[in-house]
Order: structure tokens, then C-alpha cells, then sequence
């Protein structure tokens, strides 16, 4: 038991060390052979044993993996009351999210590539599952690539998870180009008008997609 341990911290040693140089697939070795003993491991390792492991997907950029183990670290921490890693993980999963709904975005409007758009709108969606705007623009990507199939399927998914795409528009007008801007949440609208940089605060509910 001493020498597995043993071995467990210094794989985990080298895999950080990799990491803070960017050498993601070093890391990934150096984890790999660890992945056998994660049911027996010693709690402090196994927590860092996840936190790593994400951190070096996401390096490789396989996003959906990083997710997942991501994931599996929120619920250990969750499971034995501790948040040690849970604490820095969490923002690094938000940037793993935004990098691959940015990556959609551009597919889609500067690249025109519907189809690839359609893939990473879907991935966006399963990483962060409660943003469901991401399935149904997956499903119109597809539509545009003329995948039909594929977007058939992501418009039955919207549908079974009550998609309806009805939101809130807080909005104002910006003082020096005159325009009405979308300003994203209330709390930054108000903000945006106490400062005297907008007026005329106003908000509207967006129809119904659901048709």
C-alpha cells in the first residue's frame, strides 16, 4: 500500500510539472497508468488525480473529456465535503465552455462552415447542459449545412428539454450612438444607466421559438 501510494504522488508530481510547462500529453502519460488504482486511491490523491487530469484534456483540447472529468471532480468533492480543487476548477470548466461556443460562433458567422458550427454549438450545449440556446442553434447550423438529419435530431432534443427560446431583453440607449443596445442582464443595465453612459431603460420578452 506505501509504495503505491507512493508511486500515486509521484505520478501526480510529474503530471503537474508538465502541465505548468504546457506538455498536456506528458501529463496525460505520466496519469494514465493511474486510472487502475482511482477506485482505491487516497482521497487527497484522487481529487488532485481529477483536477489534473481534466486540466490536461483541456490542454489537448478534448473538451468533451475535460468535461466530463471535470465533472467526476465536482461530484467527489461534493461526496466527501471537501472543495479544495473544486474552488479553481470550476472557472477553468466556464473557460473550456466559452472557448468552444466561441469557436462555434466564429464557424458559423465567419467561416460559414454550418456543419463544423453545428458540432461545436452541440458540444457547447452538452458541456454546459442548461444552456439550451446552444442545441437549438446547433439544430439551425445543421439546417444550413444541410444535414437535415442531424438537424432534426437536435430539434427533437430542444423540444424534449422544453426548449422555447423566450428570454428577457434588458435594454437602453447607448447616449452617443443613439442606438438601443441589449445590455445582457438587469443588474448591468441599471449599472450602465447610473453612470450616465445610457438612457431610456426599457425590457421586452422575445417570442416563442418553440413552433
Amino acid at each position: 500500500v506505501a509504495l503505491g501510494t507512493f508511486a500515486q504522488k509521484n505520478e501526480l508530481k510529474t503530471a503537474e510539472k508538465a502541465i505548468k510547462n504546457s506538455q498536456f500529453t506528458a501529463a496525460l502519460s505520466a496519469i494514465t497508468p493511474l486510472e487502475s488504482t482511482v477506485g482505491s486511491m487516497d482521497a487527497k490523491y484522487k481529487a488532485k488525480y481529477y483536477f489534473l487530469k481534466a486540466q490536461a484534456l483541456s490542454g489537448k483540447q478534448d473538451f468533451e473529456a475535460a468535461a466530463d472529468t471535470f465533472n467526476q471532480l465536482f461530484a467527489y468533492e461534493n461526496e466527501i465535503g471537501k472543495q479544495k480543487y473544486s474552488k479553481v476548477a470550476k472557472p477553468m470548466l466556464d473557460g473550456v465552455v466559452q472557448k468552444v461556443s466561441n469557436k462555434a460562433i466564429a464557424l458559423y458567422n465567419d467561416d460559414k462552415n454550418y456543419e463544423e458550427a453545428a458540432k461545436s454549438f452541440y458540444l457547447t450545449y452538452k458541456l454546459s447542459p442548461k444552456d439550451t440556446v446552444f442545441l437549438y442553434n446547433a439544430a439551425l447550423s445543421a439546417s444550413q449545412a444541410k444535414n437535415y438529419e442531424a438537424s432534426l435530431k437536435y430539434f427533437k432534443e430542444a423540444k424534449e428539454v422544453g426548449y422555447t427560446g423566450v428570454s428577457t431583453q434588458y435594454l437602453a440607449v447607448d447616449k452617443e450612438t443613439g442606438k438601443e443596445e441589449n445590455l445582457g442582464t438587469k443588474a448591468n443595465r441599471d449599472t450602465m444607466v447610473k453612470l450616465g453612459k445610457y438612457i431610456n431603460p426599457s425590457q421586452k420578452t422575445t417570442e416563442s421559438k418553440q413552433a
